[in-house]
């Protein structure tokens, strides 16, 4: 299904699981193209720049999480990890 945006997250998460960084941002971008302001979304794909390093994309992408989604525990856990130098999932 070409617009599934849960089976791109879930097909994401696996990558980044898996050390395929490249791979997770590449459907999950896809997903953030389908659902721009879904929480899910928006949090794995915080997770995701993470992993590669740009922490200020994955910051971006978990407050814009907490914007949908006010009082979301993952994207605001997420945040506070990564802020306090902890290594990305």
């Amino acid at each position: 299904e070409p617009a599934h945006v849960f089976a791109r997250v879930n097909l994401g998460r696996l990558y980044g699981r898996n050390g395929r960084t490249d791979d997770a941002l590449a459907v999950l971008l896809e997903a953030e193209a389908l659902a721009p302001d879904d929480p899910l979304v928006l949090n794995n794909l915080g997770t995701a720049w993470w992993a590669k390093g740009d922490t200020a994309r994955a910051a971006a992408r978990y407050l814009r999480a907490l914007e949908a989604a006010p009082g979301a525990p993952y994207p605001a856990a997420n945040l506070a990890r990564m802020r306090s130098g902890r290594p990305a999932p």
